[in-house]
This record gives C-alpha cells, structure tokens and sequence, in this order.
C-alpha cells in the first residue's frame, strides 16, 4: 500500500478512535507500548540496560505513528511518564524516584543529556515532511487528495484552518510558521513557485512583508507563478507604479532565471539542503551550551554502566546516604 494513501485511510481512523476515546475511558494507544514495558519488568536491568532498551526499542515504537499521525500531546505526556518510570525505578507506572527532569535528559549529550529524543518535538520533525511534500508540489497520491479537498484553490500558505477538519489536517496546518522560513526555493523557469507566497525573493515571501496592494499594483493575479516575471532568462516585471513594487524590482535575486531548468528548492536546516528529519529536529529545538565534562564521561571504549553513573555524579542527583531515603524509600 502506498504511504500516502495509508494516510488518508489514517485520517478517518483517527476520528474513529478519537470517538471511542470518548466513549470509553479505559481506552489507551499505547498498550502494545505497555505490554513491552511489563515483559522486562523482571530482568534485573541495569540503568544502562534501561536506557539502551528506551532507545532502541521503545521510542521506535512510536516512530512509525509519528510519522503518520500529529499525535495528541496527552499520549505523549503519559508514553514519556512511563520512559521515566522504567529509566528510574524499572516499574511501569510509578513517576515518582525521577533523579534527573525529563528535558534535561532530552538533551544531547554534549549539552548534558542522555540523547533522548523529546518525543514532542520529534513528532514535529517528522510531520514537517509532509508540510515540505505539499510546498514543493510532489506529484502522488497524498498531495492529489490534499489539493483537491483541502487546498483547492488556495495556496498552502494563505489556507484556513476550517473548523470541521480533521486532527491531523488542523495541526499540520499549525506547523507552518515553523516550516516556511525553513525553505527557500530558487529559480529556474518559475513555473512551480508562487510568486507571492513563496519564499524565493531576498526578502521572504512578498506578501509577508509588503501589504495585499502590491497585487493589485503589478497587475498580476493573487495565484501567480514566478514565472510570469520571467522572459527568457531575466526577469521582466510590469512597470513600477507603485513604491513597494519598486522595491520589490530594486532587491530581486543575485541570479538571473533559467527557462531551460525547473525551480527547486532548499531545507535551510541541513547542509545538503535536503530534509532529514534530525535537521528538522534541531530546527525545533533551542540550543544549550556544551558541558566542559562531556567527553570525560563519553569517551571511546567507556564502560556505559560507569559513565552513566559519573553523570548522575556529576548532575548531583547520585543516590547517596543522604539522597536514598527520598529517591529510593525502599
């Protein structure tokens, strides 16, 4: 089955079990989750082991619905409880004993942290591929759907978000502030980048800095391609009858158009310019200063079970005699 149509039959099903969400509280999406949990509850696992085991097994658990799904930040919150749970104590359901907070420990390594990923932000990073998908107009099945019942005539930029949609499709639409200033299209022949709302001028997308009239100004309709601007290979923009579309003709692109190439276009986040969803990740996620003591706890050849407890050490969070009694009453 194609991905993209998986998605649409995704986009029913999510209606489904939000309604049997309701109608019965004991409802849960995370059991299979659960019953992996209860299955190592009873093997003597070290911290490391725990940690390893959260890592490589359980966060691919919900890779791929996340990368489906914007899933409900609810069923985040209690799959994250029960990582912390099994991290600290090796039991499911007890939140309590936690030494260190959950977003410190979402940190890479170099800035303190264990690497985990925030499983928030890493369902932000996946969904931004489908926001990209729609943006550079990929020709399948899912963009066809989108466009012909959701977007119609509208640009994905300057769309609504209707009150009647659906989960996914409302918080896709929310992730766009995000994703725009992340990609940056260059141009060719024109002919796939909307002059209006994509990012392709020096300046960003010309309606988001200048106002609606420069539209009526240049005499072009709202819907138009860059390449309506483009004779040959240079630009040919009506004539300036206004002071914004004279800035606009003033502060065009350093290039001069192709019409023998297609447009493309850039993810800013990663050097290659193509999407990963790490350098989506790190697009989402603010930056922390790199702890002096990284590579003494994270060297090559380091016995993992020591250099986690060197970090608990070093967080100040080791159970000594005087932390014992509050992080392991038993």
């Amino acid at each position: 089955m194609s991905p993209y149509l998986f998605v649409i039959a995704m986009e029913v099903l999510s209606k489904i079990l939000a309604n049997r969400n309701e109608d019965s509280p004991s409802f849960k999406f995370h059991w299979r989750l659960s019953g992996r949990l209860a299955s190592w509850l009873n093997r003597g696992l070290s911290y490391t082991g725990r940690l390893q085991l959260i890592v490589s097994v359980l966060t691919s658990l919900q890779v791929f619905w996340a990368n489906y799904l914007c899933l409900p930040k609810k069923v985040l919150n209690i799959i994250e409880q029960k990582f912390r749970s099994f991290l600290w104590r090796g039991i499911e359901s007890d939140s309590k004993g936690a030494k260190i907070c959950l977003s410190d420990i979402c940190l890479p390594k170099k800035e303190g942290g264990l690497s985990i990923n925030d499983l928030f932000s890493w369902n932000k990073a996946l969904m931004i591929r489908h926001i990209l998908i729609l943006s550079y107009g990929t020709n399948n099945l899912w963009f066809s759907w989108i466009k012909a019942y959701h977007l119609k005539d509208s640009n994905l930029w300057e769309a609504k978000t209707p009150c009647t949609c659906s989960w996914n499709w409302r918080k896709l639409l929310h992730l766009r502030p995000l994703v725009r200033p992340l990609i940056q299209h260059y141009i060719g022949n024109g002919s796939s980048t909307s002059l209006w709302f994509d990012n392709w001028h020096p300046d960003g997308p010309l309606l988001s800095k200048w106002s609606s009239s420069v539209v009526y100004d240049s005499g072009l309709p709202i819907h138009a391609t860059v390449s309506s601007i483009v004779h040959g290979d240079s630009w040919s923009w009506p004539a300036a009858i206004s002071i914004d579309l004279f800035q606009i003709r003033s502060r065009m692109p350093s290039y001069n158009p192709n019409s023998n190439v297609n447009d493309r276009a850039r993810w800013l986040s990663s050097s290659n310019g193509t999407y990963s969803a790490s350098s989506a990740l790190a697009s989402l996620r603010t930056p922390h200063p790199f702890v002096p003591w990284f590579k003494l706890v994270w060297f090559p050849q380091n016995i993992p079970r020591m250099s986690f407890i060197l970090w608990v050490a070093i967080r100040g969070r080791l159970s000594t005699r005087d932390r014992i009694h509050k992080y392991d009453p038993m």
